[in-house]
């Protein structure tokens, strides 16, 4: 028999995918949409879009404003090829998520990072910080490793400071229905008037709401003539997104809105299941119960921090105690560990258990 580890690793939610999707691929009509497809996208698709952001943003769009990529990170790819020359710099927020580094680099850019921040990033001090020649801010809120979020102040600051200097925001908000504050998305871009959404670009995916992962359906969301450039790329990267998964997702996008807060219920509670354990059995790292997302950012205390480094314990939990965690310095930080509460509370609870165990025999 294998060994029973316990991951806090994983980003990947493990409430299944949407009741109503069951059937959509046996559905599919393999004879007729076997062709190429639109670079663009499927237009089903790009209308099944249009309806959902009226519907839970109040946002008015057309199919003019959607291309469907291969997942969010071929979309932000797509938006840094369109919106940058190569030599120039874009402004990441801190920590961030590694692929913000990895994309940047193969599309020839320069990197600035922006403060960091344990808590909910003052975008004051990102604008006092950006330097002439970055041409845009990349972001994600909720935030992907600490949850946190920024307000719809913070958003429209944000817009209107692109607009007003000719830079860009690039808002990677696939974790917007993980949101734990109130029932219904996060504060996003899709809040903004039609006026301010010009230098503003919107990326999500089907991944994170849906649990649709595996079939990387990602999105762009923008001004037309934003969309028209993105999707001359589109068209040289990859020809077409897979159809059967576009179909799959247009059938997703109609999910009810009780079964949408269902799913971000059970996550809730995960997220509290873990923010208890952490409270009552871990000293030793300091944390925020984030508002977003599916992680848990915590660094260690002062005179742990000391000794040990995220990637020390991260290698000590696993061969001692058989726990997997994400250490900090994925995300820029040596100091921290990222912990998920994806998996079901009993399995959160007894792999709390085990870094307290942990804990008391190594520190």
């Amino acid at each position: 028999m294998g060994t029973n580890v316990i991951s806090f690793g994983a980003g990947a939610p493990t409430v299944p995918p949407p009741n109503l999707t069951f059937d959509a691929l046996a559905a599919f009509d393999v004879a007729k949409a076997s062709g190429y497809g639109s670079s663009r996208g499927e237009v089903g698709l790009r209308e099944a879009l249009c309806g959902w952001y009226a519907t839970e943003f109040g946002r008015l769009t057309n199919p003019g404003q959607h291309l469907v990529t291969n997942g969010a990170k071929q979309a932000i790819m797509i938006a840094l090829l369109a919106l940058c020359d190569a030599g120039e710099r874009i402004a990441i927020q801190n920590p961030y998520w590694p692929s913000y580094l990895d994309l940047a680099e193969l599309t020839g850019l320069g990197v600035e990072l922006l403060p960091y921040s344990f808590e909910t990033p003052d975008v004051r001090a990102w604008i006092d910080r950006v330097s002439d020649e970055t041409r845009v801010i990349v972001y994600s809120s909720p935030s992907n490793p600490t949850g946190s979020t920024l307000s719809q102040d913070d958003v429209t600051l944000l817009a209107s400071w692109a607009q007003e200097t000719n830079r860009w925001i690039i808002a990677d908000e696939i974790y917007q229905f993980q949101y734990y504050r109130h029932d219904g998305p996060a504060p996003s871009v899709l809040h903004l008037p039609a006026e301010s959404f010009e230098h503003v670009l919107h990326i999500c995916s089907a991944s994170k709401t849906f649990a649709l992962m595996g079939h990387r359906i990602g999105w762009i969301t923008a001004h037309p003539s934003v969309i028209n450039r993105c999707a001359s790329i589109a068209s040289n990267i990859a020809g077409n997104v897979n159809t059967p998964g576009q179909s799959l997702v247009a059938r997703a996008l109609s999910i009810s809105r009780a079964e949408l807060s269902d799913r971000t219920a059970q996550l809730k509670q995960q997220r509290d299941v873990l923010c208890a354990a952490l409270a009552e059995s871990i000293p030793w790292l300091r944390w925020n119960a984030p508002d977003g997302g599916l992680f848990v950012w915590c660094e260690l205390v002062a005179d742990v921090g000391d000794r040990w480094t995220g990637d020390t314990i991260a290698q000590s939990l696993l061969a001692d105690e058989h726990v997997a965690v994400v250490p900090g310095s994925v995300f820029g930080h040596q100091n921290a560990l990222r912990l998920s509460f994806t998996e079901p509370p009993s399995q959160i609870v007894e792999g709390i258990e085990r870094i307290r165990r942990w804990g008391e025999a190594r520190l």
